[in-house]
């Protein structure tokens, strides 16, 4: 990971590469014409050094940057290590599932483990007062963390408000999870997650218009031509796209990473 200080120069670089800072325009309100800036001056982000993060995109919240597609906004903290397609849709207060304390063993207290932890040291400093030796965690249990993977989240995907989500889950194109489930197993495309534990919901679509929406990769087309096509109607979409077929422009994903286009002058 490389962190990286915040500057005016920064600042600057992401406002030339439409990456933005807070979301804006909501509630009917136009945009400012100077677009507001979340991070402060001297302190550090985080970025992965090969992300890639398209032109109009939001990182609404925290100070690591995930990679991500154009037109996502992202409104809670999210790990570097995380990834967004294009078009997604993430509320606020999401979480992500703790550390994982080792079920298989005997035991999971820290005290098997951790023995820089308070209660260890603590324990640790009286034996030795009276004994003259100190204890020490020789054989530590082993703490496997597998919620700590990245998540690889597809294009438009829509997480709701205080979402939990475990780490090292794949979330498909165009799934829905819903405020506050509890997701802790890859998502399937199009499918509608809710829940504690997250249970599948249902199927936006018929599984022919799913399998038709993913074959087209919409979200590969330009705006401008996404914005005359029945965007509401997902069958009439993918109708239009199948009828219109090279009419239509497509904007093949970035390649280079968010580090190499800051370092290039404005």
């Amino acid at each position: 990971m490389a962190r990286i200080e915040v500057t005016d120069a920064l600042h600057r670089r992401l406002d030339s590469l439409s990456i933005f800072q807070k979301r804006t325009g909501m509630r009917g309100k136009p945009s400012p014409k100077v677009y507001p800036r979340r991070w402060k001056e001297g302190q550090s982000i985080v970025i992965r050094p090969d992300s890639v993060v398209e032109p109009y995109s939001t990182i609404a919240e925290g100070d690591q940057v995930p990679a991500m597609g154009s037109f996502t906004e992202v409104a809670s903290a999210f790990p570097a290590t995380a990834s967004f397609g294009r078009f997604c849709s993430v509320g606020m207060k999401i979480t992500f599932i703790g550390f994982r304390h080792p079920v298989e063993a005997a035991s999971t207290s820290s005290v098997f483990f951790h023995e820089n932890r308070e209660f260890f040291t603590a324990y640790a400093r009286d034996r030795e007062a009276e004994t003259g030796r100190r204890p020490a965690i020789t054989d530590p249990v082993p703490t496997p963390q597998p919620q700590r993977g990245a998540l690889r989240i597809g294009h438009d995907v829509w997480i709701g408000e205080g979402a939990v989500l475990r780490g090292g889950i794949s979330i498909g194109d165009g799934a829905v999870i819903t405020g506050g489930a509890v997701v802790t197993k890859d998502v399937a495309p199009y499918t509608i997650v809710g829940g504690n534990p997250g249970r599948v919901i249902r199927t936006r679509f018929p599984e022919e218009i799913c399998a038709a929406l993913q074959a087209s990769r919409w979200w590969e087309i330009a705006l401008e031509d996404l914005l005359r096509l029945p965007m509401a109607d997902p069958e009439a979409l993918v109708n239009a796209i199948a009828q219109r077929g090279n009419d239509l422009v497509r904007v093949e994903p970035l390649q280079t990473p968010l580090l190499e286009l800051l370092k290039r002058p404005i």
